[in-house]
């Protein structure tokens, strides 16, 4: 760096420590839409800020006393040293099953019998489809299209193929299990598209564990350092529903990073000042009972978290998801005309694939979450363990300009710096 002159200046020195895991930054958020963090061990996926949620809801324990809606997965399909597989042949429905605990996860946990047969039926649905006509896009899912779902056995496991001649799309959702719970696969080769209805984007097993309010326990979502949506009986009317990019949006499509796009470039409005998702990792926990950790393992790049409190759409039920995107939308402003809407016109091509862990007990917690995600990690993607445990120093530097003329005079010197560096001492310098 060339010397430059020392002038008047404003130079602030901050010395910091920052602790990494596997997980990313282990620091707690105190301000912002996560207010009062609570902080997470160093193998935690999440400074386990807490997210808040809208609407106030009914009583876990009125909910438990009400009279359920049957359990549809009845037919045994496949089976391993550790877990049983479920399905529903007429509408595609999952549950997996310990076979020694006897602990079980539902692609449609049972509800009161008294919820409206729209929000059943929604509920009831192992995917939801998102498509467009050229327009806005459009949310159906396969009972209200009157899709055609077929199954059929597959290696360690059952494949369904879903075909909405309303539409004209189709696809097939391939589900294996392993010895940690199981994976779902959206072979590319199987999603055909026929007429004008285009598809955007497949929101797989929406309901899975899904939870009535007032349990213990928590939505796992990795926003920023990580954060927890905690379940509560009673919550304020304030938040929606949380969605967001894995890795951030796309900068090639304005409303994938924009609040507001407007024609004047510089009029854009930024969406609120929130943290991008750092790993491509979900879940829910019930506190010492059964818990999922979803890990997209295939489309990632190409991917929303979503997750929505109980009682949004009068649906008492907190749950999380993935949503595979299959077309990436825009607009765009030709000569005097408003807004027109731009959709991409192939589809983004690869298959589609979230593994499941499944942990119960002790294990059924954001910590438990963090090791197996961990154990992915070096197992399956062979990355090892950083050897170097000592937190790394970092120094961050804020200049001022002094501009007691039209033209403003230069920042910092050199031994200025050295000097703010020699002030953090020789443990931070020995540590850089």
């Amino acid at each position: 760096m060339k010397p430059l002159r020392k002038q008047r200046l404003l130079l602030v020195v901050l010395c910091g420590t920052m602790l990494t895991g596997v997980f990313g930054y282990s620091l707690s958020r105190p301000d912002g839409p996560h207010a009062n963090a609570e902080q997470a061990p160093a193998t935690s996926p999440a400074s386990a800020a807490t997210v808040q949620e809208p609407v106030v809801n009914p009583s876990a324990a009125t909910a438990a006393k009400s009279e359920l809606t049957p359990i549809k997965t009845t037919k045994l399909a496949a089976e391993n040293g550790k877990f049983q597989l479920y399905v529903s042949e007429e509408d595609g429905q999952v549950r997996i099953r310990d076979k020694t605990s006897g602990k079980e996860w539902q692609s449609a946990p049972p509800v009161d019998r008294k919820i409206p047969p729209n929000n059943l039926r929604l509920i009831e649905a192992p995917v939801q489809i998102k498509y467009t006509e050229g327009k806005s896009i459009s949310t159906t899912y396969p009972s209200k299209e009157k899709a055609r779902v077929s199954g059929k056995p597959i290696e360690s496991g059952y494949r369904f193929d879903f075909s909405f001649d309303t539409l004209g799309i189709s696809f097939a959702m391939e589900y294996r299990l392993n010895k940690d719970g199981f994976e779902l696969n959206i072979p590319f080769d199987s999603v055909k598209e026929s007429g004008t209805v285009r598809l955007t984007g497949l929101e797989v097993l929406p309901y899975l564990n899904a939870t009535v309010p007032g349990k213990r326990g928590a939505i796992l979502l990795p926003d920023g350092s990580g954060a927890l949506m905690k379940f509560k009986e009673y919550r304020p009317n304030n938040f929606g529903s949380y969605s967001q990019f894995v890795y951030g949006g796309d900068h090639a499509f304005q409303t994938t990073v924009y609040q507001k796009v407007r024609k004047a470039r510089d009029e854009n409005t930024v969406n609120p000042p929130k943290e991008k998702i750092a790993l491509p990792v979900y879940g829910l926990f019930r506190e010492d009972e059964s818990a999922f950790l979803g890990i997209i393992t295939r489309g990632d790049s190409d991917a929303k978290i979503n997750a929505t409190p109980s009682g949004i759409r009068n649906i008492p039920l907190y749950r999380t998801s993935a949503e595979l995107m299959y077309r990436n939308d825009d607009v765009i402003f030709i000569g005097n005309s408003g807004e027109i809407p731009m959709i991409e016109r192939t589809l983004i091509p690869g298959d589609r694939t979230i593994r499941y862990v499944l942990l119960q007990n002790e294990k059924a917690n954001y910590v438990g979450m963090a090791h197996a995600y961990r154990d992915y990690l070096m197992k399956d993607q062979g990355i090892s363990p950083v050897q170097d445990q000592s937190a790394r120093f970092q120094l961050h530097l804020i200049g001022g300009v002094v501009q007691d003329e039209i033209v403003g005079k230069h920042l910092h010197s050199d031994d200025d710096v050295r000097a703010g560096e020699e002030d953090c001492g020789p443990a931070a310098r020995s540590r850089s």
